[in-house]
């Protein structure tokens, strides 16, 4: 190792070590809230966010420095580059094409092959979209009837879209619809893969082989898992920004036609708030990139369609929800401001001993890696310019990206906050192996098989990855299966305790038009297909004392309150944090009947 590389090996360390003493030390002014959050008690919620930006700055900005003074770094020149950069042409490449399609057509192989799945309800993460869109079948109602928290698609239109087409509302066409999410984000993971395929500029078979193996790796990443609990890498509301940098490198990579991706992608911007408000604020920081890219490349044209239409899809979205626009804007700056606030977890510290702590700073330490490694190659022209932009957006995404995890700091948003990571780890790792295998011939199948033989060995390899995955009975008999699941009972989801307690407690609110849950249990709604009294049929979703002061008001002539009991113990209670809400039913309801870990409360006449 050269002197050069131990200086430099040094400084990192040495600036990772003082990223991770800082972060123990780092503290924003505490600001008095009327929020009850025990996880947070006279902490500032964006200490971790500070935190995190200090962390990652400090041996950014150290190798930064240190590539200037070695001059390895010439951001001027990379400008020139990108402005001087006549899109390349591409030629081509029909074997590349034919193994994209046929790893297209097994991964719908692999859906239609799926077993749809009957596992026990999620009565708080599935009872969110349930309710809320049960709600919206029955009143048309949007943000004016249920406070939303996630999206407007996610919480709502998704089911009740799909509850339309079959003229049925079920539980498992809800999990089916999020299963065909799943598919579209494995099929534009592959479409990402194959464009950087294309960018790479590797020889043809070892473009093929590079592919293959990106492509197959990254799939692991997302599974067909409706368990919210049981997490993968990369959770389906990523959809919108993997379309967003799939969209990107067609704009990079064509020749021409490229203005229909600079329209789709602007349309997307404004329509991502309606899809997932915390994953809407990092798409848009990721369009603001893009927008740069354009700058940077002096592609004003370009720049001109992309405002031009992505305020026309903004002027479309206002006249679509007319008299809903402004409760939209009213909750989304609610959730924006609030819900960190009360729901914010404090994040481990690296390399210490808090519980997650070394899954988050694994993750820590892999975007580092990310963004360290773009740094580096910004110069470095034996690599193709676009895979070099390429890897400098895909380091900015996943820095943004672990904002989730700032947020809520358990094992499943840490997980879910290392999959754009992951992808360009394996990305780079594969593209310098094959690169280097290239250079040295060193792939002996290259010179065994002719151009239809590699076709058919890499055949067999898809084969193999999916050969547990696919049935061909299923997949004959699917849209018998699919009926079959769509109007399965929804009992089938339930034990027996959640049972008994739907269909006794049917015998009591049947002849009210709405109740009032005060539970986390928000499923219990949908189950007894009636609507939520207030706007807060998700009470998990309150913190703030106005929230609740506004619930209380709502509350006012509301006959039927569903709570939990005193001594539930099965799950987390609103009453520990709504503490006025608690106070004011406590004083205005009377009990009628406790059933299992629930109580059916009256008002008091």
């Amino acid at each position: 190792m050269n002197k050069v590389k131990i200086i430099t090996t040094v400084v990192l360390l040495l600036s990772i070590i003082l990223g991770s003493i800082l972060w123990r030390f780092l503290e924003l002014p505490y600001v008095e809230t009327n929020v009850v959050n025990n996880s947070l008690i006279n902490k500032n919620h964006l200490n971790d966010y500070l935190r995190y930006a200090v962390f990652i700055f400090i041996p950014s900005a150290s190798f930064l420095l240190l590539r200037i003074y070695q001059r390895k770094f010439y951001i001027l020149k990379f400008i020139n580059e990108l402005r001087d950069n006549k899109l390349s042409i591409y030629k081509k490449d029909q074997n590349l094409l034919t193994i994209n399609i046929l790893l297209l057509l097994f991964v719908v192989l692999e859906f239609l092959s799926l077993t749809f799945p009957v596992f026990k309800l999620d009565f708080l993460h599935e009872g969110q979209e349930l309710s809320s869109s049960y709600k919206s079948v029955i009143d048309n109602s949007l943000w004016s009837g249920s406070f939303i928290i996630i999206g407007l698609i996610q919480e709502i239109l998704t089911s009740k879209f799909i509850w339309k087409i079959f003229n049925h509302e079920s539980i498992g066409l809800m999990r089916y619809a999020d299963l065909i999410y799943i598919l579209l984000c494995k099929i534009f993971i592959i479409l990402i893969v194959y464009k950087v395929s294309i960018i790479s500029k590797l020889n043809s078979f070892y473009k093929e082989v590079f592919f293959i193996s990106c492509s197959l790796i990254c799939l692991t990443l997302i599974n067909y898992n409706n368990d919210r609990l049981d997490y993968d890498y990369i959770l389906y509301r990523e959809l919108f920004t993997l379309v967003t940098i799939y969209f990107f490198l067609e704009i990079i990579t064509r020749e021409r036609g490229e203005n229909l991706f600079i329209i789709l992608i602007s349309l997307i911007g404004p329509f991502s708030f309606l899809w997932s408000i915390d994953r809407a604020i990092i798409l848009n920081l990721i369009l603001i990139v893009i927008l740069f890219y354009f700058l940077l490349s002096s592609n004003f044209k370009k720049i001109i369609l992309f405002v031009s239409f992505y305020i026309i899809s903004f002027l479309f979205i206002i006249f679509l929800l007319g008299n809903e626009f402004g409760e939209f804007l009213k909750n989304s700056k609610i959730v924006i401001e609030e819900i960190g606030l009360a729901h914010g977890t404090i994040h481990p510290v690296p390399f210490s001993d808090d519980k997650e702590s070394t899954r988050a700073t694994k993750i820590l330490l892999l975007i580092l890696f990310n963004i360290l490694i773009s740094i580096s190659l910004i110069n470095k022209t034996r690599y193709p310019i676009n895979l070099r932009v390429f890897f400098i957006l895909l380091s900015i995404i996943s820095f943004l990206g672990y904002s989730y995890a700032l947020n809520r700091s358990d094992k499943i948003h840490i997980a879910e906050s290392s999959g754009y990571p992951i992808i360009f780890t394996v990305i780079l790792i594969l593209y310098f192996l094959i690169q280097f295998l290239s250079k040295k011939n060193l792939i002996i199948s290259k010179y065994l098989f002719s151009k239809k033989g590699n076709f058919f060995l890499f055949f067999f390899i898809i084969f193999v990855f999916f050969f547990k995955s696919i049935n061909i009975e299923n997949i004959y008999n699917y849209k018998n299966r699919l009926n079959k699941y769509a109007y399965l009972n929804d009992e089938i989801y339930l034990d027996k305790d959640a049972i008994k307690l739907i269909n006794v407690t049917k015998n009591y609110v049947e002849q009210y038009g709405c109740i009032q849950l005060f539970t986390y249990d928000v499923a219990i709604l949908y189950l007894l297909r009636k609507i939520n009294c207030t706007k807060y049929y998700f009470v998990w979703s309150i913190g703030t004392q106005h929230l609740q002061e506004d619930l209380i008001d709502q509350l006012k002539n509301v006959q039927i309150i569903i709570a939990d009991t005193d001594n539930n113990k099965k799950n987390p209670s609103p009453k520990n944090n709504l503490v006025l809400v608690n106070e004011y039913i406590n004083k205005k309801y009377k009990k009628v009947i406790e059933i299992e870990d629930k109580v059916i409360l009256k008002l008091v006449e």
